[in-house]
Formats: C-alpha cells, sequence, structure tokens
C-alpha cells in the first residue's frame, strides 16, 4: 500500500515536470533556478532576434545571450531561406516551430522578460555612448579601465557569425534618427472621440516595415526611399506613428478593394432583378415576411451568380430599399 506522501503526488507529474526541464532557457541567467522552462513559440522567438540584434552592440552578459540567439537564428535562415536574406524574420513560419522543437529552445518567463525588456535595451545603449565618449576625452584616471578593456577584449574568445544587416548597420552607422520616417515628426497626437492622445513611434519589426516600402515605391517617394531603398527596416530601426503608416498606405488597401469587387453601377442589374423577383413577387403580391438577414442572403447569391465574386451590406441594402416605391413592405430586424 502506498504511503500518504506517495498517494499525494499527482500521476503523471513527474513526465511533465522532465518533459518541460528538456527545453534549454536560451537567455537564461544564473540567478532564476526555480522557474519551469516553457517551450519557444514563433513570436516570442522572432522578438528575441530582434532584441538580440540590439544587445549585439553592447558588451556585457547579454551580448553573450544575443550571441547565442543568432547563431540559431543563423542556422535556421541557412537551411529554410532560398534568397540572400540571414534571419529567420524574413523566412517563412511553416518549418520554424519545428527548428524550436528539434533543438529543445525554451525560455524562463523571468529571463526572456528581463532579455527584451525595453527600458534596459535603452539604458544599457546610453550607458555605452557615455562610457565611449569617456574613454576618448579622459588619458589619466581612465588608462587603466581602457587597458583592462583592451585585455578583455583581446582575451574574448571570437564571436560567432553575427545576422547581415546588424553587421552592415553597425559598420555604417546607418541607424534612422528616432522620427516617424513618413511625417518626420517625433509627436503626433490624434482625436479618439472627445478625447487628443499621443500617437506612439512604433518601431519596424519587419524587413519591409509591412507595406511602407511598397506603398513608397509606388508613390515614388523619395523622402522615404532614399533610406529603406535596399535596406533592413529592422536593422536600420525605421519607426513611424500608427495614425501616419495607416493613412500613407490607405491607397494599398482601397485599390485591393477595387480590384476584387466590382463597381456600385454594376450591381444595378442585379438590384432591378432582385427588386422584381423577390420584393414585387414574393413581398408584396404573396405578402410572405422576410427577415432583413435573409434578403441580404439573397441579394449576395444574386450578385455571385452574375459576378462570380462580391458582396453588399445590409445595412445599404435596407436603405436601398427603403427608398423603393411602395408602402407595402416591412422589415424586421
Amino acid at each position: 500500500m502506498a504511503s500518504p506522501v506517495e498517494q499525494r503526488i499527482p500521476v503523471g507529474s513527474d513526465k511533465k515536470r522532465q518533459k518541460n526541464e528538456d527545453y534549454i532557457c536560451i537567455t537564461h541567467i544564473s540567478s532564476v533556478d526555480k522557474e519551469r522552462t516553457q517551450p519557444l513559440t514563433v513570436v516570442r522567438w522572432k522578438k528575441l532576434v530582434v532584441c538580440a540584434r540590439k544587445w549585439l552592440e553592447i558588451d556585457g552578459i547579454d551580448r553573450t545571450l544575443a550571441e547565442a540567439v543568432c547563431v540559431h537564428d543563423d542556422e535556421f535562415a541557412k537551411n529554410n531561406n532560398d534568397d540572400d536574406s540571414t534571419s529567420t524574420l524574413a523566412c517563412p513560419d511553416e518549418s520554424l516551430p519545428g527548428f524550436l522543437e528539434v533543438h529543445k529552445l525554451g525560455f524562463h518567463p523571468t529571463c526572456y522578460r528581463r532579455f527584451i525588456d525595453k527600458k534596459r535595451i535603452a539604458s544599457a545603449e546610453k550607458l555605452a555612448e557615455k562610457r565611449g565618449a569617456c574613454g576618448g576625452d579622459n588619458n589619466g584616471s581612465d588608462s587603466d579601465h581602457e587597458s583592462s578593456t583592451t585585455t578583455s577584449t583581446t582575451s574574448r574568445p571570437p564571436s560567432p557569425k553575427r545576422l547581415r544587416s546588424t553587421t552592415k548597420s553597425s559598420r555604417s552607422g546607418n541607424v534612422l534618427p528616432a522620427i516617424c520616417i513618413i511625417c518626420k515628426r517625433v509627436d503626433r497626437f490624434v482625436k479618439e472621440g472627445h478625447k487628443t492622445k499621443k500617437d506612439k513611434l512604433v518601431q519596424a519589426e519587419t524587413i519591409n516595415a509591412g507595406s511602407l516600402v511598397k506603398a513608397a515605391e509606388l508613390k515614388m517617394d523619395e523622402s522615404i526611399l532614399k533610406d529603406v531603398r535596399g535596406k533592413d527596416c529592422v536593422a536600420i530601426e525605421v519607426r513611424y506613428h500608427k495614425r501616419c503608416y495607416k493613412e500613407y498606405t490607405r491607397f494599398l488597401v482601397a485599390t485591393t478593394s477595387d480590384e476584387r469587387m466590382p463597381k456600385a453601377w454594376e450591381y444595378a442589374t442585379v438590384y432591378t432583378e432582385f427588386c422584381d423577383k423577390i420584393i414585387q413577387a414574393q413581398l408584396i403580391k404573396k405578402q410572405e415576411i422576410f427577415r432583413m438577414k435573409k434578403l441580404s442572403s439573397l441579394f449576395q447569391k444574386m450578385i455571385r451568380e452574375h459576378h462570380g465574386h462580391g458582396s453588399y451590406r445590409s445595412d445599404l441594402l435596407k436603405k436601398r430599399l427603403r427608398s423603393y416605391r411602395t408602402s407595402q413592405q416591412g422589415f424586421i430586424n
């Protein structure tokens, strides 16, 4: 008979714990030892890659962790991408979950939050800039610090292969200023209802900054193309306001919609047939009662029969039917 202690242990708990322990926290720090390792998802992995690019430029333990992330990032991109890109950010997501599972890449929640903390990254970047400035001005008291830094640098083993976009930006210093690439301003205020709110700057997370590069090319906007042409928008840290981006790329959505949907006048024939067959023949003559939902469904069906595709909002159809020359029809919402 099992002892009371053994009876309190849930069945299968050891297997679950062992399964989680198989994963390796790729951004692990020694102070975290009681958290369970969780498997990385595609979204979390891409966030680690974006932050690792920034940590690569800063000395310290986070740079070592970033190098480990970039080694796996380069390995996946090399085996799963047909073009010259060397980052998972440019690769399709289909094979990434399998790659993460094979290498048992995981994370501790505390380690993960620490590594992607924007405030820590910004603070470390400022501190690195100050140290660089002090090292160039002072020759006396900082000589020992400089010599120790040189010694530690020379004794450090060679770094693994870096991302191409990161290496290029670090050599050329071609990181854009922290302003909106569209309106060329830092702050923008937008109205939401009766309140005015500050529209925060958003940093690009894809190579082409979503649809921004495509929109700029179609508009032949050299004020943007001169900064992003042939470059990785993540590496050069392209920023924009959400409202600016939405307004700048809106015509792409409108163009797609215009190509997909027939023009309004093309529905005139369908609407006339709809009124004759449904409104006049069934609602008025036969005194049948249809809900607005069914009327909308019948109209959509007739549109597809004539055009092969297309749709029409039910509220617009209801407004249009109310202007129909009869007082004998009613609608049930």
